[in-house]
């Protein structure tokens, strides 16, 4: 499986093709630019191979005054993998800007409503991102949502203000050594390349290929809990490509991925989601939700005990806050049932988790949603009975799991003014590193004793 997840990891690097019917491709088709991705053959022999025509490529030159824009026609359901890139961002000006944008044919109503209070819940089948010199490209995985004409746009932006999100950042003095332009150099003759290639499936066996848009909880994809490997996991690949990679200011704010499960085993269980990321050094979350409406006591505002009530011999009681709801075609909100009392946040301005576990239900549905904050991720979602268990090197092997996902978690996302949303921001600061010899060790403490004592 290991073999498999890292073949499939390879094929979005280089770039999947397979075999599924295309519309015609507006544009040149030349050869420039063209890379080719190696044969992937997965554990299950579904295969993200080349296809025997040659991968639909788009080259051209764009510029602030002069787009470039290339069109062409896809089925509901169609999957391609589709990237743009800057072909030679060494020779851009200081501080250019280049936006990609994708759009694509209207979607039935009431799919593209905004959600009240959440304005980044919004199902889509559009997204633009902006390339520069340090961010030269973009790669997704894109699944059709009806059938229409979709479209790539690629122009020069001279003088649009880069937004700022909800998260705090830098109030000191070294951002405004380097500040960010309003004016940006107007841009004549970028060279550009589009690449659009089929992709034959999303998934085989436990692993499952994430493909946008699933920004909001219609537009979700789907996850089959039964088809998980012999420890009940389930293994998202997943990507965040489409939003600014070096410099994100809208952290909280961009589009998230949402994945979506329903229940159908005839037993309360639990559900646990660990994010692994390619550059686990910026924070990034998971929410869980739930389909439905809150009850009254999900929605009741409750006192949080006075730490100093309390000591390590007579812990603070967990508290869950009260559900937040995005109402919408599919309304959801926040579920807190089964949640661990480790994902509370410990002197943090912001609860960012990449690792969550939940009691679920026979028949219900639910909800991950996931900031990833990285142009590739991978998710494990895993169902598992709770305890106690009868078996002793069950129970010790669920511990360790538990226990490494939760050191992993503070790791990514550190307390006391050290967690980093952005990778421009220098996070050093001693109150929190004083944190980190303890809380690192304890990730080899616990497997280690666990081996000492023989489970393997």
């Amino acid at each position: 499986m290991e073999r498999a997840r890292h073949e499939v990891q390879v094929a979005m690097r280089a770039g999947p093709r397979g075999l599924v019917r295309w519309g015609s491709l507006q544009g040149a088709h030349g050869g420039k630019g063209i890379r080719l991705g190696a044969l992937v053959v997965l554990a299950a022999g579904v295969l993200l191979a080349a296809d025997p025509r040659a991968p639909l490529v788009a080259s051209g030159l764009a510029g602030s005054e002069e787009p470039w824009l290339r069109m062409w026609a896809m089925e509901q359901d169609e999957v391609v993998a589709l990237s743009v890139r800057l072909d030679e961002p060494s020779s851009l000006p200081p501080n250019a800007r280049i936006e990609v944008s994708f759009d694509g044919p209207d979607l039935p109503s009431p799919q593209g409503m905004a959600r009240s209070g959440d304005p980044s819940v919004k199902a889509t089948s559009d997204w633009s991102k902006v390339l520069h010199a340090l961010d030269p490209d973009l790669r997704v995985l894109y699944k059709a949502p009806v059938s229409g004409a979709y479209s790539v746009r690629v122009q020069g932006i001279t003088t649009r203000a880069q937004p700022l999100g909800p998260i705090p950042h830098d109030t000191g003095l070294a951002p405004l050594s380097t500040p960010l332009p309003g004016q940006t150099p107007a841009l004549k003759d970028i060279a550009v390349t589009l690449e659009v290639r089929p992709v034959r499936s999303l998934t085989t066996g436990s692993v499952v290929l994430e493909a946008e848009p699933n920004n909001a909880p219609e537009q979700a994809t789907e996850l089959r809990l039964d088809a998980g490997d012999e420890s009940g996991t389930l293994y998202i690949i997943g990507g965040a490509d489409d939003i600014e990679y070096y410099n994100n200011t809208m952290t909280g704010q961009t589009p998230d991925d949402w994945y979506r499960f329903v229940h159908t085993g005839n037993r309360t269980r639990y559900v646990s989601a660990n994010l692994q990321l390619v550059e686990p050094v910026v924070s990034a979350r998971i929410r869980f939700y739930k389909q439905g409406h809150p009850s009254d006591e999900e929605l009741r505002e409750r006192n949080v005990p006075n730490s100093r009530d309390f000591s390590n011999f007579n812990p603070v009681p967990y508290v869950h806050p009260p559900a937040t709801v995005i109402p919408g075609p599919v309304p959801v909100y926040t579920y807190e049932q089964g949640r661990a009392i480790n994902e509370r946040a410990h002197q943090q301005d912001r609860s960012f988790r990449t690792f969550v576990t939940r009691r679920i239900e026979p028949g219900e549905t639910y909800y991950l949603r996931v900031e990833a904050n990285q142009p590739q991720y991978e998710m494990q979602v895993r169902v598992f009975d709770p305890a106690p268990y009868s078996d002793p090197a069950q129970a010790v092997r669920q511990g360790i799991r538990y226990h490494l996902a939760e050191i992993d978690a503070w790791l990514i996302h550190r307390p006391r003014n050290i967690a980093l949303h952005r990778r421009v921001r220098d996070a050093t600061a001693l109150f929190g590193e004083n944190c980190m010899s303890c809380h690192t060790q304890s990730a080899v403490w616990g497997v280690a004793d666990a081996f000492r004592n023989g489970y393997r």
